[in-house]
């Protein structure tokens, strides 16, 4: 775990989504394999977060007892409800004391534990930092202070609710080009979820 310098981290899994495109199910408990058996895909998350994180929050609006009763606390998006990822990121910035936060997709699979330690050692130099993997960003993917916590704020008060921007905005890129960013979209196609860079 990545502790060598002041400042913790807490991680949040953003599981606050409708999942409309996988037919309403609640993505982050639909079981996926590893190994020889099946876990829910936001374990996978909580693992990779675990690299730099003591303490992982679930962030969802729905199935509380179950995420509970796997051993985690769970934040909801208090006044931002279906405001998109940056409302999970409000959310975890005012649930942790801790000087530093990092995000993981409740669908995102396994990474190698160099990601998230990468991005940390990113954003202690420049404030906040995002994957990117060739030419697609991955900007669930991410550590930031959570002195950044009204910018983040703003930008859900006025509707500006695209993660891109704001990270393009607010963070610097990190590259991981050797590493597969596999997120799903469809738990039961298992399709890659990527998204452009906008210009």
């Amino acid at each position: 775990m990545v502790n060598e310098e002041p400042g913790q981290v807490t991680g949040v899994v953003l599981a606050a989504g409708r999942a409309r495109r996988a037919g309403g199910v609640n993505k982050a408990l639909v079981p996926w394999p590893d190994g020889d058996r099946s876990v829910p895909l936001f374990e996978f998350a909580a693992a990779n977060l675990r690299a730099c994180c003591e303490r992982v929050f679930i962030n969802t609006e729905r199935d509380r007892a179950v995420f509970e009763a796997a051993g985690y606390a769970v934040i909801g998006d208090g006044p931002f409800v279906d405001h998109g990822p940056l409302a999970g990121i409000y959310a975890g910035c005012q649930a942790t004391d801790d000087e530093w936060l990092a995000v993981a997709p409740c669908d995102q699979l396994a990474l190698p534990n160099q990601v998230y330690a990468k991005l940390v050692q990113a954003a202690r130099r420049d404030g906040a930092a995002y994957a990117v993997s060739g030419g697609s960003l991955i900007p669930t993917c991410a550590v930031l202070h959570t002195k950044l916590v009204h910018l983040v704020r703003e930008a859900l008060m006025d509707q500006r609710l695209a993660l891109v921007p704001f990270m393009q905005r607010h963070a610097v890129p990190v590259r991981f080009d050797d590493v597969e960013f596999a997120n799903v979209n469809d738990p039961f196609g298992g399709s890659a979820n990527r998204e452009r860079p906008t210009e």
